[in-house]
Order: structure tokens, then C-alpha cells, then sequence
């Protein structure tokens, strides 16, 4: 039996980190009062984001516990306040008086241990330094509408995957091009709703109902690609359509 044992816990901690980093990058959180939720003394926090555009015009309400510090309600709402999300936790307990020892892990015999790195963050780099990472032919649209231009290519690599995401930008308006090879064991679910649509003769899914942001995914040989933005249908069509 194999076993995969990654030793680095300070990457975990790192990650974690740097979400909350980019969370307070990117919205401005703000103190909106105390409440009561399953009989615990909560705190209201607002997030809301610091530029028009940014996350798709997305903020969020969370009720905080007041004493454990832990999130027991999150909602997400659209750029028009209407609800996209609502997440509860209830009937919480906390330290109920199981051991530390249950959390152990203690290695099967006979197993064999590897140890790996997590990957390092991916960096921005150019359309021309993306092309020489990964082991596919890189493309981009030969469209794009005004004022629109890339700004930065990140490529993220584990194991055999490569995913290559490429930015396009308007002012404070983003428009994102991921690409990698297909893999028909790894599938994205579907969310949102869903139109089938043709993008040249090939079937593509086009998902909206988050607000203003719509998501484009379609095959190019053996390519998965993933178009996002907040732009009409007719207009990720359009730039796919260019993508060849």
C-alpha cells in the first residue's frame, strides 16, 4: 500500500494565511452589531469589496461566534444585494472532551512514505514565459473587446497537471482564460444555469445566475478551456469563437 505523506505544515498554515490576506486585500470588513444564533453570542461583519468591479460586485455577511471566533453563518449576495448563498451550522459543540489522541495519525505497517512539497504559489508572468512552462500549445483569443488587454499569465503545476490562467483587463474589470489538458476522470460539475452553445462547431456550456459573471467552458482538441467574466453571452461567444 502506497501512502502519500506530505510534511509541511507550515505551507498549510501559509495557505491559510494567505486567503485571509487577499479576503482583507480585496473587501473592506466592517462591524455591524452583536446577535444571537443556536443560543450563541455572535458577531455581524460585513465584507464588501474596495473597488467597483472587484469579485464580481460580491459581498458577504458572516456571523462570527463570540467567544470560539468561529463562523457560524455565511452569506454571499450579488452586486444588486440579492442572495446568492446562505450557509448555517448548527446544533455546534465545542471541545466536547475528545482526546487529542483520536486525531493521530499512526502509519499502517508495511506502508511506504513519500514525502512532497506543496507547489509554490503561481506567478504572474508573460503570454511568452507561460508558453515555455507547460508541455501544450498555449492560445489565446484574436478578439477581445475595447479596452481590453492582457495583463499576466500564471501557470500552476502539480504532479502531471498543468493549468495555465491568462488575465485580460479593463480598467477594474477582469476577463480570465484558464487552459489545461482534458481529463475525462476529472470533470467539473455543472452549476448555475446552464445553456448549451456552439463555439465553432464545437458544444460548450455557458453557466450565469451569480450576478453579472458568467463562465464559458469548451474542448479545443484536446484542451479544456474556462472563459469568465461579466460580459454578455453574445461577447464570450464571440472572444471563444477567436480562441483557435
Amino acid at each position: 500500500m502506497d501512502l502519500l505523506e506530505i510534511n509541511n505544515t507550515n505551507s498549510s498554515e501559509q495557505d491559510y494565511i494567505q486567503s485571509i490576506r487577499e479576503l482583507l486585500n480585496q473587501t473592506d470588513i466592517s462591524y455591524q452589531g452583536t446577535d444571537k444564533f443556536e443560543e450563541r453570542n455572535v458577531y455581524l461583519i460585513k465584507a464588501a469589496p474596495k473597488k467597483e468591479g472587484m469579485m464580481m460586485g460580491m459581498h458577504f455577511g458572516m456571523w462570527v461566534d463570540s467567544e470560539n471566533w468561529m463562523p457560524l453563518k455565511m452569506e454571499t449576495f450579488d452586486k444588486n444585494n440579492t442572495l446568492l448563498s446562505s450557509i448555517e451550522y448548527r446544533d455546534i459543540k465545542f471541545n466536547t472532551g475528545i482526546p487529542d489522541s483520536e486525531f493521530e495519525f499512526k502509519i499502517p505497517e508495511g506502508a511506504t512514505v513519500t514525502t512532497r512539497e506543496l507547489p509554490a504559489p503561481p506567478k504572474k508572468i508573460t503570454l511568452e514565459e507561460a508558453k515555455k512552462e507547460v508541455n501544450f500549445s498555449l492560445i489565446s483569443p484574436t478578439y477581445l473587446p475595447d479596452e481590453y488587454v492582457f495583463e499576466s499569465a500564471t501557470v500552476f503545476k502539480y504532479d502531471k497537471m498543468e493549468i495555465v490562467s491568462l488575465t485580460y483587463q479593463k480598467g477594474s474589470q477582469m476577463l480570465q482564460l484558464s487552459e489545461k489538458v482534458k481529463d475525462d476522470t476529472n470533470q467539473a460539475p455543472d452549476f448555475g444555469d446552464v445553456e448549451k452553445v456552439s463555439i465553432n462547431g464545437a458544444e460548450g456550456k455557458i453557466m450565469s445566475g451569480f450576478g453579472e459573471g458568467k463562465m464559458l467552458t469548451w474542448n479545443i482538441g484536446n484542451l479544456e478551456l474556462v472563459l469568465s467574466g461579466q460580459l454578455s453571452k453574445e461577447e464570450m461567444i464571440k472572444i471563444a469563437g477567436s480562441i483557435k
